[in-house]
């Protein structure tokens, strides 16, 4: 702060007589600005991991749906194949093959749907 006059001066209207040094105030000026600006990145981060989270969601449930209808599939093929073997007109190995289709297409669904699961996990996260 200064003062622009001295004692028993003559001032007039708008004369200044006092300055005060605004680098204090533009200090906290420019550092509140950092913080909203620092808070507005967090902000902009925290939002693109949100939708990068629902596109893994997406991604996971539409895997999920493709595995699902291979096991369908592969249940519906099982069921010919054992139809076959007891009209006797079927082949044994295509039988288990078929039927180990179905428990390798189960298996793969259930980790399908472990990964939607953990997807929407994730999003709960952030």
């Amino acid at each position: 702060m200064s003062i622009k006059v001295n004692d028993f001066d003559r001032v007039k209207k708008g004369d200044i007589i006092l300055q005060i040094d605004p680098s204090d105030y533009e200090a906290k000026r420019d550092q509140a600005k950092a913080s909203l600006d620092s808070a507005l990145a967090q902000l902009d981060n925290l939002t693109n991991q949100e939708n990068l989270e629902k596109a893994a969601i997406q991604q996971a449930e539409a895997q999920a749906t493709v595995t699902r209808a291979n096991a369908d599939l592969a249940k519906t093929e099982a069921a010919r194949q054992r139809l076959l073997i007891d009209r006797g007109a079927g082949i044994q190995q295509n039988k288990d093959e078929a039927e180990a289709k179905v428990q390798t297409t189960v298996a793969s669904l259930g980790a399908a749907q472990a990964a939607v699961l953990w997807a929407k996990a994730q999003l709960q996260i952030y």
